[in-house]
């Protein structure tokens, strides 16, 4: 186990950058959790971010990556768990990964006491870091540095798993805006939103990770997707997203309830 261990440590070092979404699927993320917080919690937010929106920082956290003062967060964009771990059995990577920082991130902010700076990163992260939990691949196979090294052909061009969906499935699912997707996907009731609300971060998790399995299971041997693997997923890309943003907006509305 210790040498595993410290492959799955030494393949996190040398991997190739992992985004999440993509701007667009960020974007939507955000602009539903917009929706759904408290009057009380949007005004918090807005005093916080300087009167930006949550869609204009939905993509912050990817463009610091090579600041040396947010380098320490490189690992905080994921987790990944290969089949037969569940998320408690897995290694840790001892970085830190997108869920328990997450929950430490809620817990710095509901203590308060911080100077509006760190407020201001907290949040950006937080904006962030539940879109990319809600993002299968950053939940993919640690074996395959989440989807990375799957090599596929998306229609005629060369590309990985991970690739197709942080950005490629959305494109091709819908022609849409991140409004436009926000107005399309975000429809349920008062009693489904509730419903989808319902539960933990750490209930989110597991619901994420029960799904990966089958976006590694549909892609056919010889690694081409295409038309099908669009039309098997993009029910699932809708409810990624919008479990995303509800997820989001639960949170803030916790913290500054």
């Amino acid at each position: 186990m210790k040498t595993r261990f410290i492959a799955l440590i030494f393949m996190s070092l040398t991997s190739v950058v992992m985004w999440a979404w993509g701007p667009k699927g960020h974007d939507v993320v955000a602009e539903i959790a917009s929706r759904h917080i408290s009057k009380k919690t949007a005004a918090r937010i807005d005093k916080i971010l300087d009167g930006k929106s949550m869609v204009y920082y939905a993509s912050w956290m990817d463009g610091i990556k090579g600041i040396p003062e947010y380098k320490h967060t490189y690992s905080w964009h994921f987790l990944n768990v290969d089949p037969g771990f569940t998320y408690e059995t897995a290694p840790k990577d001892p970085r830190g990964d997108v869920y328990n920082k997450t929950l430490a991130i809620i817990d710095t902010l509901k203590a308060g006491g911080l100077t509006a700076k760190k407020e201001k990163d907290l949040v950006r992260f937080l904006i962030h870091m539940v879109g990319d939990m809600h993002c299968p691949m950053h939940a993919g196979y640690a074996r395959d540095l989440g989807g990375n090294r799957v090599q596929v052909m998306w229609f005629d061009t060369p590309s990985n798993l991970h690739s197709v969906w942080d950005s490629k499935l959305i494109e091709s699912a819908r022609a849409w805006s991140y409004r436009e997707w926000a107005d399309n996907i975000d429809v349920k009731d008062k009693e489904e939103v509730a419903r989808m609300m319902s539960g933990d971060v750490a209930l989110w998790r597991d619901d994420i990770l029960s799904r990966v399995g089958s976006c590694y299971d549909a892609v056919p041997a010889d690694g081409r997707l295409g038309y099908p693997y669009i039309n098997a997923f993009t029910d699932d890309v809708e409810y990624f997203l919008l479990m995303g943003g509800l997820h989001l907006a639960k949170i803030l509305d916790e913290i500054y309830k």
